[in-house]
């Protein structure tokens, strides 16, 4: 008799994303650390916030870019990779 059970969930019991509706295991592979919260955690999943993150940029990459641009000339240009 094979019982269906997610051991996350049981460790660490479950919290429900309020964008997509779906009970997950309450850890940090599901959710984004956030110590400001009484369990530690983000009130949304992180598939619901990387789809709202892809959409912003997607309705407006113009600001992004300008965004990061500011930010390599405040920084002093690109870091070298190599040493």
């Amino acid at each position: 008799m094979s019982e269906d059970f997610d051991i996350d969930a049981l460790l660490f019991g479950t919290k429900r994303c309020p964008r997509c509706g779906v009970e997950k295991a309450a850890n940090s592979e599901q959710f984004v650390r956030d110590k400001s919260t009484d369990d530690g955690l983000t009130r949304v999943c992180k598939e619901c916030r990387l789809a709202a993150s892809r959409a912003a940029y997607r309705a407006n990459p113009a600001a992004y870019i300008e965004r990061n641009r500011r930010y390599r000339e405040r920084k002093g240009g690109v870091a070298s990779v190599c040493g």
